[in-house]
């Protein structure tokens, strides 16, 4: 994905599975909200640089997730074919983020530093069974895995991109 989409889309959920015999598809959001996910009208479907844009000609909820069907998916094996690609949308459907939430891809690109000190610039956000995480290359090129926690995450600027240490972090 370039630049330029990857400040206009956002990943907002995956599709689970094919749902019924007119190829609707079942999308579990990723910030485990629906709502938002109940407002669209177009999504782009698939991985960064191979992304194709279908309508939505209908959504409703269903159990902790969305059934969306879009225009020219018309089967259930055609919407098995989409089965773990990502649902990417206009930032503005997007759900909306709370105080201290940040989009992980406005997390992705940071530059990380502890005090003066830069540690180096965050390549994922990889989630875990107790939360998120920060992936981190130094410029050695070393890959560092430091907890997105307040104990040892500070100020978070995702428009300066930067995101500095608290003084809990040990660096290895």
């Amino acid at each position: 994905m370039d630049e330029e989409s990857r400040g206009r889309l956002l990943a907002v959920g995956r599709v689970q599975t094919s749902h019924g015999v007119k190829g609707t598809i079942k999308v579990k959001s990723l910030s485990g909200e629906i709502e938002h996910l109940l407002r669209l009208k177009n999504v782009h479907l698939g991985s960064p640089g191979a992304l194709s844009l279908f309508q939505v000609e209908h959504v409703r909820p269903a159990a902790g997730a969305v059934l969306l069907k879009l225009a020219g998916i018309d089967s259930p094996e055609n919407a098995a074919e989409y089965r773990g690609q990502l649902i990417w949308v206009e930032r503005s459907f997007a759900s909306t983020l709370g105080k201290e939430e940040y989009y992980t891809a406005d997390l992705e690109g940071c530059r990380l530093f502890q005090g003066s000190v830069l540690i180096g610039t965050v390549v994922a956000v990889p989630e875990g069974g107790g939360g998120d995480f920060l992936e981190v290359e130094s410029a050695e090129g070393k890959r560092l895995i430091i907890p997105f926690s307040g104990h040892f995450v500070g100020r978070v600027d995702v428009t300066e991109r930067r995101i500095e240490l608290t003084e809990a972090y040990e660096q290895p």
